[in-house]
């Protein structure tokens, strides 16, 4: 069902799905013993250096960069306008698909060429 939801939102290509970054209007059930993407950013400096769940729904993917995968996910909440949180990965995964990502919070990661992360999730494992 929450796939159905997500499916209106994105702008389909003969290829699939494609990435997005706007927030979406979606609800994603939170997964038991995790957080949401509003907790993390309105608490983020409770969770910095923390091992956190968290359930969302794959917007943008990118392969191999930096040896890892880029993902961004949305569950519906958000804290003050963020609401899509990136995660490092060596999984693939696909956009659209619902996912629980346990990985651990970096505040202020600044990985060059202009790319500053507020808030990232890294080194995740899909539960």
């Amino acid at each position: 069902p929450e796939i159905n939801k997500v499916e209106e939102e994105f702008i389909v290509s003969p290829h699939g799905k494609s990435a997005t970054l706007e927030k979406l209007m979606l609800s994603v059930s939170p997964v038991e013993d995790g957080i949401t993407i509003s907790e993390i950013y309105a608490n983020k400096n409770k969770y910095e250096g923390k091992i956190v769940k968290v359930k969302g729904i794959v917007t943008k993917f990118n392969a191999n960069i930096k040896e890892r995968n880029w993902i961004h996910i949305q569950d519906g909440t958000a804290h003050a306008d963020k609401y899509d949180l990136t995660a490092t990965s060596i999984e693939h995964m696909h956009v659209g698909d619902t996912v629980i990502l346990k990985g651990m919070i970096t505040l202020d990661k600044d990985i060059g060429a202009g790319y500053l992360f507020e808030v990232l999730l890294e080194d995740c494992k899909i539960k």
